[in-house]
């Protein structure tokens, strides 16, 4: 009974870890854009980190390894390190 009881708390818990996008891959925002500081962050489903900063002006957008998308501001960095994240959060 206990073998069975670990046995679906591991299914569970890899279930539960694909779901919330453990394997997502997610770029880093720089810290700091056009003299401003990063605010938010978030990811749409196809991959996609939105990166805000202080004022509306200033955002950027890269792919999940870390490439500017065209039509990003021209001031933000062409590329940034991605990583593999939990924290993947959804726009």
């Amino acid at each position: 009974m206990q073998f069975f009881l670990m046995l679906l708390a591991s299914i569970t818990s890899l279930s539960v870890h694909t779901l919330v996008g453990v394997h997502a891959d997610c770029a880093t925002c720089p810290e700091v854009v056009a003299n401003e500081w990063h605010s938010s962050t978030c990811h749409s489903l196809s991959g996609v980190t939105f990166c805000y900063y202080e004022s509306d002006e200033v955002q950027c957008s890269y792919t999940s390894d870390g490439t500017r998308l065209d039509g990003a501001e021209f001031k933000c960095p062409t590329k940034v390190p991605g990583h593999s994240s939990i924290n993947c959060d959804l726009c």
